[in-house]
């Protein structure tokens, strides 16, 4: 089980190239595993766009891991749009 990003539509947006070629489900059947769903969560996603909005409205000051978690967010939240959530599934054979 794994979770990560994938790019909701290849034919738009500006997500990094490395997400807009990731492709979960191949990659998992190409290292051998069985059984391999990929699920999107729209709640994950609506959760996380929320959690990330938060982030970018905190005082940093002085907190460096509150910096970062900041820092992500402002470069994160511009593509969110582009982006789906997904829970991936796949059995070890």
């Amino acid at each position: 089980m794994i979770t990560g990003w994938e790019v909701a539509d290849p034919k738009r947006g500006a997500a990094p190239e490395r997400i807009r070629q990731l492709n979960l489900a191949r990659e998992l059947h190409a290292a051998g595993f069985d059984g391999v769903d990929v699920r999107t969560r729209p709640e994950w996603m609506r959760l996380d766009r929320a959690h990330r909005e938060a982030a970018r409205r905190l005082d940093v000051e002085g907190d460096p891991g509150l910096a970062s978690l900041s820092e992500e967010a402002e470069q994160l939240v511009p593509q969110l749009d582009d982006l789906r959530r997904v829970l991936a599934i796949g059995r070890a054979p």
